[in-house]
C-alpha cells in the first residue's frame, strides 16, 4: 500500500513537471493569463463597404467646405484618411469599371458608355460599353475566397443577364439601377416612372431598368424615394447575410445625378441659402477650404470662366436657379441622413469596428441639363412628359439638372465639369474610414486613383489577385494598394512621383504625370498643359512656355494609349454628362 501511494505521488509530480515544461517551451507564458482570441482562432477578416456618389462635386460635402450639412459623412471623414488628390474617370461607366476591376476602363470593356459608341469605336476591344468577362471584379475574387458580397444602386455596366451584378460577383443584389439614370420618386400606386424615352427600353428588351437578383423590379413602396430605398435594401441584405462570413457591400447612390428630385420639406431648408447665388456660395466654400487646410491661406479663387455672373440674371432666373440648387442640396442632405442610418445599424449589429468604409464620387459635378441639352436626345421627350415649371421643380413631375453656374460652385475651386479631363471632371472627393486603423492620415495628398480601391481591399482581406481566372490568364491590376496607410506599413509606391494616370472618353483626352497635367474638354482637339503643384486650378497654360516638357508629356500619353488599347480618335463632339 505504501509503495502504491509513493508511485501515485511520483506520477502526479511527473505530470506537473511535464505541464510546467511544456508551458516554458511555449514561450514561458503565464498559465493564468487569459488566452487571446488571436491565439484560439484565425484573425477575423475585415468587412468592406464602398459608398459611391453620382455626379457629386468636389466641394459638396461639409468636410470639403460645403454649406450643405452632412454631419454623418463628415464624422466619418474627420476620423479617416481623406484623399486630397483622388482621381476617377470623367463619366459613370468608366469610373465604375475601374472601381470594380482595379484596371483602366479600356482594358475591361468600358472605354466608352452605351450611347457614345462612335463609328470609329464599333467592334474595338475595350469599347464594348459593358464590363467584359475577361475582367473579373474584385467582388468575384472576394466571393471565391469566402466573402458574402452585396450590391444595391447604380450599376451601369451591362444590361444582359450574364452582365448583371448578381452574375458578376455579388451574391445578393437588390434595388439595382441598370442604366445611368433613374427617377427618385414613383407613381402614387408604386409603379415606376420611366426615366428614359421608350426607345431605350425597346433597345434592351426591358420594361424597366430596375432589377433585383436578375429579375425586373416594376413596383415600389408607395412612399418610395430612391435614396431611402437603396439604404433599406442594403440593411435588409445585411440583416440576412451569413453570420460566419465577412462581407463586402457596395451602395451606389444615384444622387445627385439628374433628374433632381427631393421632398419639398427638405428643399425648403435651403431656399434662403442659395438665393445669394453661385458667386457668393463659391467664394464662401473656397474660404472654408482654405481654413480647413486644403489650400494655402493666400490662394486666390479662379475667375469665372463661361458662367454668367449671378447678378446678371433676371429676378425670375434667380428664383428658378435658387430652387434648383436647393433641391440638389436636399438630395445630398438625404444621402447623409441615410448614411447615418447605415452607420447606426452597423454599430447595433456589432460590425462597425471591423468595417472598412470607402466613400467617393464617380466623377465631378455635371453641367448638363437634359431638359435643354440636345446632346442627350431627351429634350422633346421631357417637354412632352414632364413639367419643369417653377412650382413643379423637384417633384416627381419634373425632370432637369443643374447647369454651369451651380456645377462650377459644386466643383469649387476646380476647372470645368464632368465629361472633361480638367480637374473639375476627374478630381473627386474620397476617404477611407476604418476604426481599427493602426494609423490614419487626416489629409493625404499623394495621387490616388479609383483603381487603387480594388487592390487595397484585396490586400486588407489578405487575398491575392489571381494570375488566372476561369481558365484565362490575367494581367495584374493597375491600381496601387493604399492598405499601408491604415496598416502603418510602407506605402511609397502610392506616392510615386513617376506615376501617371491617363484618361480618354470619345476622343477627349487627359493625363496626370507627377504634378504635371494635360487636360481637354469635348470639341477641343488641343492638349492644355498645367503644373498642378503651382497651379492646382489650371489657370496658367504652359505649352508655349515649356515646349520640351509639353512634348515629353504627350509621349507619356502615347504610352498610356499603347498600354491600354486606347483608340486615337479626333475629339470632335461635346460629350454629355
Amino acid at each position: 500500500m505504501y509503495v502504491k501511494k509513493l508511485l501515485n505521488v511520483h506520477l502526479w509530480a511527473w505530470i506537473f513537471f511535464t505541464i510546467f515544461t511544456l508551458a516554458l517551451g511555449c514561450g514561458g507564458k503565464n498559465m493564468n493569463a487569459p488566452v487571446s482570441s488571436e491565439d484560439r482562432t484565425p484573425k477575423k477578416k475585415p468587412n468592406f463597404i464602398t459608398l459611391v456618389m453620382d455626379d457629386m462635386g468636389w466641394s459638396d460635402c461639409g468636410f470639403m467646405g460645403s454649406e450643405i450639412p452632412t454631419p454623418n459623412i463628415d464624422n466619418l471623414a474627420n476620423n479617416s484618411t481623406v484623399f486630397t488628390n483622388f482621381y476617377a474617370a470623367s463619366t459613370s461607366s468608366p469610373s465604375r469599371s475601374q472601381l470594380f476591376t482595379g484596371k483602366d476602363c479600356h482594358q475591361v470593356g468600358a472605354g466608352t458608355m452605351c450611347g457614345y459608341i462612335l463609328p470609329q469605336l464599333k467592334g474595338k476591344p475595350g469599347y464594348e460599353c459593358t464590363l467584359q468577362f475577361y475582367a473579373p471584379t474584385f467582388a468575384e475574387v472576394l466571393q471565391d475566397e469566402g466573402y458574402h458580397t452585396m450590391f444595391t444602386g447604380k450599376w451601369h455596366l451591362g444590361m444582359k443577364d450574364e452582365l448583371l451584378p448578381n452574375a458578376r460577383g455579388f451574391k445578393d443584389a437588390r434595388g439595382v439601377i441598370l442604366e445611368g439614370v433613374a427617377n427618385f420618386f414613383a407613381n402614387d400606386d408604386g409603379s415606376i416612372i420611366p426615366e428614359m424615352p421608350p426607345a431605350a427600353y425597346k433597345r434592351y428588351n426591358r420594361k424597366t431598368f430596375w432589377n433585383e437578383n436578375g429579375k425586373e423590379l416594376t413596383h415600389f413602396p408607395k412612399d418610395f424615394y430612391a435614396t431611402n430605398y437603396l439604404t433599406d435594401k442594403a440593411i435588409d441584405m445585411l440583416k440576412v447575410k451569413p453570420k460566419n462570413k465577412p462581407f463586402y457591400l457596395n451602395i451606389s447612390y444615384n444622387a445627385v445625378h439628374f433628374p433632381l428630385q427631393a421632398p419639398e420639406e427638405v428643399t425648403k431648408k435651403y431656399m434662403s441659402t442659395y438665393s445669394k447665388g453661385w458667386d457668393i456660395i463659391r467664394k464662401e466654400r473656397f474660404e472654408r477650404q482654405k481654413a480647413l487646410g486644403y489650400f494655402s491661406s493666400d490662394a486666390v479663387l479662379p475667375k469665372r470662366d463661361d458662367v454668367p455672373a449671378w447678378d446678371s440674371l433676371s429676378e425670375k432666373e434667380k428664383q428658378i436657379e435658387t430652387k434648383k440648387m436647393a433641391i440638389y442640396a436636399a438630395m445630398l442632405d438625404i444621402v447623409d441622413q441615410n448614411i447615418g442610418i447605415l452607420i447606426k445599424h452597423l454599430k447595433e449589429s456589432g460590425e462597425y469596428e471591423n468595417t472598412v468604409i470607402i466613400f467617393l464620387s464617380d466623377n465631378g459635378a455635371s453641367s448638363r441639363d437634359p431638359s435643354v441639352d440636345k446632346a442627350y436626345h431627351m429634350v422633346d421627350w421631357i417637354k412632352k412628359n414632364f413639367d419643369n415649371s417653377y412650382e413643379s421643380l423637384g417633384t416627381k413631375r419634373s425632370y432637369f439638372g443643374i447647369t454651369k453656374g451651380w456645377a462650377m460652385a459644386a466643383n469649387t475651386p476646380f476647372n470645368r465639369f464632368k465629361a472633361t479631363m480638367y480637374e473639375g471632371g476627374v478630381h473627386t472627393s474620397a476617404f477611407v474610414h476604418y476604426p481599427k486603423a493602426k494609423k490614419s492620415y487626416k489629409k493625404y495628398d499623394c495621387v490616388t486613383s479609383i483603381m487603387d480601391i480594388a487592390p487595397t481591399i484585396l490586400e486588407l482581406a489578405d487575398i491575392s489577385y489571381p494570375k488566372e481566372y476561369k481558365g484565362k490568364s490575367l494581367s495584374p491590376m493597375q491600381g496601387v494598394s493604399f492598405a499601408g496607410l491604415i496598416q502603418d506599413k510602407s506605402f511609397k509606391s502610392v506616392c510615386d512621383k513617376n506615376r501617371y494616370l491617363g484618361w480618354e472618353f470619345v476622343g477627349i483626352k487627359g493625363l496626370r504625370y507627377g504634378d504635371l497635367k494635360l487636360s481637354q474638354e469635348g470639341g477641343d482637339n488641343e492638349f492644355h498643359f498645367f503644373n498642378l503643384s503651382e497651379d492646382p486650378f489650371e489657370t496658367d497654360e504652359l505649352s508655349k512656355k515649356l515646349p520640351e516638357k509639353f512634348e515629353e508629356l504627350k509621349k507619356v500619353y502615347k504610352k498610356y494609349q499603347e498600354e491600354n488599347g486606347v483608340v486615337d480618335i479626333p475629339n470632335k463632339i461635346g460629350a454629355g454628362g
